[in-house]
C-alpha cells in the first residue's frame, strides 16, 4: 500500500445529489459506509492512510434520507483501526436502523457468537484465499465486487473463480465502490461483472455507497445508486439486493 498520505476532499452536499432513477422499495439498505467525527474524540491511528473525511453521521443521515435509504451498515475504517468507539457511538445514536462492521485483533474468535467475516482486501489477496473460503464453515463476505484490478495482474479466470466459490460457498459479494475498479469511471465495462455476480448468488448480493468515498468526496452517491437499475433492471432483483438480502445478513429483522 502506498505511504502517501491522501488528502480527504469536503463533502458533496446531500442536497444536490441525483435522485433515484427507480422506484425505491421500503427498508432498503446502505451496506456499505463509513463514519468520522471529531478528532479531539476520536484520534486515529498513527499513520493513517488519509487526512480526516468529511463524514459525520449526521451527513450520512442526510444523505441517506435523501435517497431513500432507510438502513444503512456503519464499517469501521482503517482511519480508526480496531478503536471501533466512533463507529459504537454512531450506532447508538442512529438506533434500529443501523448496524456495524467492526475491526477486530488477529485473537478475536467471531464465529462462535454468530457473526459473519468481512475482506476488504486487495483482489489479488481474494485470488489466493479462494482455496481456503471455498471450505469455510462460515458466512463471509467480499468487498466491492472481489476488487480484482487488471493493473493487479488480475484476469476474467480469477473472477470467474470467485464467482464460483460465492456460488457453491457460504460467502457472499458487495456491489460497491464502482469507481475503485473502474477508476477512469467507464462503469459500462463492470456492467458484464456486476450482472455475473447477480445472476451466480442472487440471494447473497448487497449493495453498498462506500460513503464517504475516501478521498473524494465529492462524489455523487446518487449516480452510484443508479447503477442498480442497468446492473440489476428487474425490480424484485433489486429489493433482494436493498432489501430483504442486507436484511438477513445484518439480522435487520431481530
Amino acid at each position: 500500500m502506498s505511504s502517501t498520505i491522501l488528502t480527504s476532499k469536503p463533502m458533496r452536499d446531500a442536497g444536490t445529489l441525483t435522485r433515484p432513477a427507480f422506484s425505491m422499495p421500503g427498508e432498503a439498505c446502505d451496506s456499505h459506509a463509513h463514519v468520522f467525527e471529531a478528532a479531539a474524540k476520536y484520534p486515529s491511528v498513527d499513520t493513517p492512510h488519509y487526512t480526516l473525511p468529511d463524514g459525520s453521521l449526521e451527513k450520512l443521515q442526510r444523505m441517506t434520507g435523501v435517497l431513500g435509504l432507510q438502513r444503512f451498515v456503519i464499517v469501521q475504517p482503517s482511519y480508526y483501526g480496531t478503536d471501533n468507539s466512533c463507529m459504537l457511538d454512531a450506532l447508538s445514536a442512529a438506533g434500529a436502523r443501523a448496524r456495524g462492521v467492526a475491526m477486530v485483533g488477529e485473537k478475536r474468535r467471531t464465529q462462535a457468537i454468530g457473526w459473519h467475516v468481512q475482506f476488504y482486501t486487495p483482489g489479488w489477496v481474494v485470488r489466493d484465499l479462494l482455496p481456503f473460503l471455498a471450505g469455510l464453515n462460515a458466512d463471509f463476505v467480499i468487498d466491492h465486487m472481489g476488487y480484482m484490478l487488471e493493473s493487479d495482474g488480475l484476469n476474467y479466470t480469477d473472477f470467474d473463480r470467485l464467482i464460483d466459490v460465492i456460488r457453491g460457498g457460504r460467502g457472499w459479494i458487495k456491489l460497491s465502490a464502482p469507481y475503485r475498479l473502474a477508476k477512469d469511471g467507464n462503469f459500462e465495462r463492470l456492467k458484464p461483472m456486476a450482472r455475473a455476480i447477480i445472476d451466480a448468488a442472487p440471494d447473497r448480493i448487497i449493495w453498498g455507497s462506500d460513503w464517504p468515498h475516501i478521498p473524494e468526496g465529492g462524489k455523487d452517491t446518487g449516480t452510484l445508486l443508479n447503477l442498480l437499475s442497468e446492473w440489476a433492471p428487474d425490480a424484485e432483483a433489486r429489493k433482494r439486493i436493498l432489501v430483504s438480502n442486507p436484511a438477513k445478513l445484518f439480522k435487520f429483522e431481530e
